[in-house]
């Protein structure tokens, strides 16, 4: 019976009208519920309301499960009779599977799913195994309390059947649905080799349920020939022959029994020659730290850094680095470079080809009074190291010594070309208070061997009052 069931009667002669009486069969009867009433209203309680034909339809769905239905005649004079004998049905509607796009199932796992069942409290699921046999082979039968069901443990790639049917509340199993078909073909996951000095890796890959080969194809790259096809048994395999130096590119396919197969995986790539896979450039506040893909069976690994919007190649070489990162040891000018490495092999010292280049930007200072102290460090670099945290308040007096006798020139001097003085054997006090304008030296009376330490104490002042700085 459907879900919304035609009841009819008899005529009674003498009747203008008739009263209908359903209810459900629920667990622990004599409990039971009234589902039908007049004019569709769902009650409690019998409705009396006058149904001037001799057949009802629900105007909405009763739901699997056992019914009793009733029926008398009311005549003119609004006398009722008796109620007819109780008449039984069972509403055994089957689930009705929603559509798969693609019966082909990529995954071991595939989820199936139905349109709810009316009055269901739970469904039976009743899976078969029908690849290589029409025999039926159950190999899943067990209940869900939802509408979908997902298996938990890999199924074997092959075709499957399954069923389903409600079950009520009184623990009552309906009708079995439809069978749907699904085919259970996932792909295996590859293992990825990025980049290796074996001219004949062992490719390899994850064992599928079911599978009774694999099929794994391999191309040059660069020439787009297939040089390696094989079916294997085992979820690996390695090459007879060496492969090119370069890119190439792999695939693998899983076979099962009853001409099963699953898709080609995507292409995976490996480089043969054991070139490393650079990775972005980190800039912490001019300082850059460079990183890459280990390379299997790399001794070590050299750099390469050119400046780009400066023409200035090999701003930093380093060779013979054994890990995998490098933070450079000082901060970078502003500008644009280009970031390589290559790996040294531990088996033959081959050295790889270079990296796929990286380029990154070592952005200026933001903030003037930084810049200013980030440029005052480059000239002070040039100088004899002192604290820099003290250059921007100290200032030193110099006392000049001339040919004519013990006479000085004392000026206030940043702690730059304090250091200037002092390296060119010119006595020097350092001071914390405020420093004041300084007069311009005199330096006719200068003797030959002080006049170049001289020089260089202008040339700093006048760079650094350029700068913004105190002078």
């Amino acid at each position: 019976v459907s879900m919304r069931p035609t009841l009819s009667w008899t005529s009674d002669a003498t009747a203008v009208s008739y009263e209908i009486w359903v209810e459900e069969q629920l667990a622990g009867s004599p409990s039971s519920k009234f589902v039908i009433v007049n004019n569709g209203t769902s009650n409690t309680t019998l409705v009396n309301h006058s149904v001037t034909g001799t057949s009802y339809t629900p105007p909405s769905d009763l739901g699997i499960g056992r019914f009793n239905v009733w029926v008398r005649s009311v005549n003119a004079s609004s006398v009722k009779s008796a109620w007819s004998s109780v008449h039984t049905f069972n509403v055994t509607t089957a689930a009705a599977f929603n559509p798969l796009a693609n019966p082909r199932q990529l995954t071991a796992r595939p989820t199936i799913s139905w349109q709810a069942l009316p009055g269901a409290v739970k469904y039976d699921v009743w899976v078969d195994n029908r690849t290589t046999s029409p025999i039926q082979t159950q190999v899943v039968r067990t209940e869900v309390t939802g509408t979908s069901w997902t298996h938990n443990a890999d199924l074997p790639m092959g075709k499957y059947w399954i069923w389903i049917r409600g079950i009520d509340e009184k623990g009552i199993s309906r009708t079995w649905s439809a069978y749907q078909e699904f085919h259970v073909v996932p792909s295996p996951a590859v293992n990825q080799i990025a980049t290796t000095f074996d001219k004949t890796p062992t490719l390899s890959w994850s064992s599928v349920a079911g599978a009774v080969t694999y099929e794994v194809v391999v191309r040059n790259e660069t020439t787009g020939t297939e040089v390696l096809r094989k079916t294997v048994s085992e979820p690996n395999v390695t090459p007879a022959a060496d492969l090119a130096t370069g890119n190439h590119t792999w695939q693998v396919k899983a076979n099962g029994a009853g001409g099963f197969s699953s898709n080609l995986t995507a292409n995976s790539r490996i480089y043969i020659g054991g070139r490393p896979i650079a990775n972005p450039v980190v800039v912490n506040e001019g300082i850059p730290t460079f990183s890459w893909l280990a390379v299997p069976d790399a001794a070590n690994y050299e750099i390469r850094v050119d400046r780009l919007d400066v023409a200035e190649t090999n701003v930093i070489r380093a060779d013979e680095l054994t890990e995998t990162s490098v933070t450079h040891s000082s901060t970078l000018p502003s500008g644009t470079y280009r970031f390589w490495v290559r790996a040294v092999s531990a088996a033959s010292s081959e050295t790889s080809a270079w990296s796929i280049a990286v380029d990154f930007t070592v952005a200026e200072a933001t903030n003037p009074s930084q810049n200013n102290d980030a440029d005052a460090s480059d000239l002070i670099a040039l100088l004899p190291a002192m604290e820099s945290s003290n250059r921007s308040a100290a200032v030193a007096t110099e006392a000049v010594s001339t040919q004519s006798g013990p006479t000085h020139d004392e000026r206030n001097l940043p702690a730059a070309a304090a250091a200037v003085a002092s390296n060119y054997g010119h006595s020097v006090v350092l001071k914390t208070d405020a420093p004041t304008p300084a007069p311009a030296l005199d330096h006719s009376s200068a003797a030959a061997n002080d006049r170049e330490g001289l020089e260089m104490i202008d040339e700093v002042l006048s760079e650094l009052s350029e700068e913004g700085l105190p002078a």
